[in-house]
């Protein structure tokens, strides 16, 4: 395992203020983030609740298939319960 939490945390805080059409606003649950097989899984919680939450859905499958293809992370953005 090369990457950090703190890496992952402040690639996918990257990828959160960069995403199009708008900023993603969300809180990563840090003390959370665990590595299994070769995979970050990553707990996450909305700061902003959207009507439709597969648009959100959408935006994680997005940064997550962006991270592997630009950063070589393997991330699994998982919505915490509220």
């Amino acid at each position: 395992m090369s990457e950090t939490i703190e890496a992952v945390v402040l690639a996918l805080n990257e990828a959160f203020e960069k995403h199009k059409p708008r900023p993603l606003r969300i809180d990563i649950l840090e003390a959370e983030v665990k590595h299994e097989n070769g995979i970050w899984q990553v707990p996450v919680r909305p700061k902003i609740v959207r009507k439709y939450m597969y648009d959100l859905y959408n935006d994680f499958a997005e940064i997550e298939i962006d991270l592997d293809d630009n950063k070589h992370m393997k991330v699994l953005l998982l919505p915490a319960l509220r």
